[in-house]
């Protein structure tokens, strides 16, 4: 292919109209030249200069020392592959800058794209400490009085079996456990919930409620104080509150971490309802469960009632799906709808018992966990039929 000596492109020169014209290039070994319908001059190639402008350095100028009023561009940069600027160490030398200097650009442009990437991925990486950060700045008078408010709407639905006998042989068996869990902060509450379905659940601040169906269907008191150390751990670990906060969005957290704890509390109070209806991560259940089991280690309760208690939720679980496979539906026990993925949660602990040296020997609870069910039992019967148009 010939060799392209021509190029389109523009000059400056008092002597033009308005000092400038569009024109051609033309290069050989020993000048650069510019012609147009104005006239014509040239730049001898010993001594050009070769610099980059224009918006976007998209233009290349040549300029002179003897001539400095002149300056010669084009925006077709092949111009520096010819022949003639290839052969001459000057120029070669220009070219080699002008590379570099463009990569050099290139770098920065990249560098803060990446930079900026970095910073969105160190935020969201950083959203969990700090959501956690924030949630111990929230006062435990707040979490009580978000618990509270949360534990009014269900027993507006729900009813509380009050009984001071049955509360007493209950504190028998969640005192050893609150004593493990060793909680400065909050002061745990146990309500006993007239409700057949398998659940429990804690709120923020320390409320926890047990329904009469799992109190009735656990074979021990391990069973209900495992599940109790799970609730417990939700709690403690804040888990509520933290979903609480991230369901705002990174925005807001970070807003709320530089200063304004103040619209992070009123976002709280505003989403109370959300309770009822959140839905723990795999990681909050798996610190729940790691919590848990530590609590019942520190009050000398055998963890595996954890374990068996969870299998009968999963039990309860493959039944319902059985019962509702003719009907095309499945409804889930409560506890596993807001408390998911147990099947896998049930084998990690395994593997926890596994390893655990201590299978026997644990302590005793001053408790008749049989007749502390038939008092139960005895109770729900004495329970005033609820009110038309009311659970």
């Amino acid at each position: 292919m010939a060799q392209k000596d021509s190029f389109e492109g523009g000059a400056f020169h008092p002597g033009f109209p308005k000092g400038k014209s569009s024109g051609v290039l033309h290069v050989n070994p020993a000048r650069v030249q510019f012609t147009c319908a104005h006239g014509s001059f040239d730049l001898p190639l010993e001594g050009v200069q070769v610099e980059e402008g224009g918006a976007s350095n998209r233009l290349l100028f040549f300029k002179h020392p003897h001539n400095p009023d002149c300056a010669i561009h084009t925006d077709d940069k092949s111009i520096l592959d010819h022949p003639s600027f290839q052969h001459h160490r000057g120029m070669r030398g220009q070219k080699t800058a002008i590379g570099q200097r463009r990569w050099k650009g290139r770098a920065v442009v990249i560098g803060v794209f990446v930079a900026l990437a970095l910073m969105v991925l160190g935020l969201w990486t950083a959203k969990g400490p700090m959501v956690g950060v924030l949630a111990r700045q929230v006062p435990v008078a707040w979490e009580e009085k978000l618990g509270e408010t949360v534990f009014k709407q269900i027993t507006t639905r729900a009813r509380l079996i009050e009984d001071p006998a049955l509360q007493k042989q209950l504190e028998a068996l969640t005192g050893p456990l609150v004593a493990g869990v060793k909680s400065e902060r909050y002061k745990f509450k146990f309500h006993i919930v007239e409700d057949a379905s398998l659940n429990a659940f804690a709120l923020p601040g320390g409320t926890v409620a047990i329904h009469s169906g799992l109190l009735l269907r656990a074979e021990s008191p391990e069973e209900i104080a495992g599940v109790l150390a799970h609730e417990i751990a939700h709690v403690t670990r804040q888990h509520s509150v933290r979903g609480i906060i991230e369901r705002v969005g990174l925005y807001a957290i970070i807003t709320a971490f530089f200063g304004d704890a103040e619209g992070l509390l009123a976002v709280l109070a505003d989403n109370s309802g959300a309770l009822l209806q959140l839905k723990f991560s795999r990681d909050f259940e798996r610190d729940a469960d790691e919590q848990g089991w530590s609590a019942l280690l520190a009050g000398d309760i055998k963890p595996h009632g954890m374990i068996t208690m969870f299998q009968k939720l999963e039990q309860e679980h493959e039944t319902m799906k059985k019962k509702a496979g003719a009907l095309g539906g499945l409804e889930t026990p409560d506890f596993l709808s807001t408390h998911p993925h147990v099947k896998s949660r049930i084998e990690h602990l395994d593997g926890k018992w596994a390893k655990l040296g201590k299978k026997a020997g644990y302590r005793t609870f001053d408790l008749n966990f049989k007749e502390f069910q038939n008092t139960l039992r005895s109770r729900l019967s004495q329970q005033p039929a609820p009110a038309k148009g009311k659970k």
